[in-house]
């Protein structure tokens, strides 16, 4: 199933559909387009992870990648995990998604396109992770570094700020640890919502919290 969004006039002119990448040949397109346009580049995925892509019309508008949470995760440490033990931290990471690259291609810069985009695959996530890896996504954050980007997409997509990180990052080379770096990033959480957060509250309690 394709969730797609259109609307008219000169603010948002593209029919916009986003999907989960299909097949060898459309992942092997988005990781190279991911690691020369983005930024901190792209080699590939060393844990759990999806690659939603958008498209209006025949041409990719946008990348849009997710993984699980780490153990650095701000939504686990202070946020609604934060009431969870050490060890129910270490098993339910993985129902905290990170939005580990997003970009914006050339036929997608237009007005509004970026939080279009990240709305629509936000609506998707939960259910996409539930079908390719087996279990539901229950919040959503983001990492942005605020001396390139200010996170206004975030912002118009309903995202909670709830302050900077403390400047660490994720080493390269998929390892596990991470370095201060003395360059703290803004912190962006959202809900999920979708038919496998619905499922995974069932399990759980009603909160992310005593999940």
């Amino acid at each position: 199933m394709q969730v797609s969004d259109s609307k008219g006039g000169d603010i948002f002119p593209l029919d916009v559909t986003v999907w989960p990448v299909r097949g060898y040949g459309e992942q092997w397109r988005w990781d190279a387009l991911a690691a020369r346009h983005h930024y901190l580049s792209f080699k590939n995925f060393y844990v759990r992870a999806l690659r939603h892509l958008a498209a209006g019309g025949e041409a990719w508008v946008a990348l849009v990648g997710w993984w699980a949470g780490h153990s650095r995760s701000r939504v686990a440490r202070d946020g609604p995990g934060s009431a969870w033990t050490r060890d129910q931290r270490l098993s339910r990471l993985h129902l905290i998604a990170n939005n580990t690259r997003f970009v914006i291609l050339g036929e997608g810069r237009v007005p509004n396109m970026a939080s279009r985009v990240l709305g629509l695959s936000l609506g998707r996530l939960s259910d996409d992770m539930l079908a390719l890896h087996g279990y539901p996504v229950l919040v959503a954050e983001s990492f942005v570094d605020p001396s390139r980007f200010s996170g206004t997409c975030y912002c118009a997509s309903n995202w909670h700020a709830p302050g900077p990180t403390r400047g660490y990052s994720r080493r390269s080379g998929g390892s596990a640890r991470f370095t201060d770096t003395g360059q703290p990033k803004e912190v962006f959480v959202r809900t999920v919502q979708g038919r496998g957060r619905q499922a995974a509250r069932r399990g759980c309690a009603a909160s992310v919290a005593d999940c």
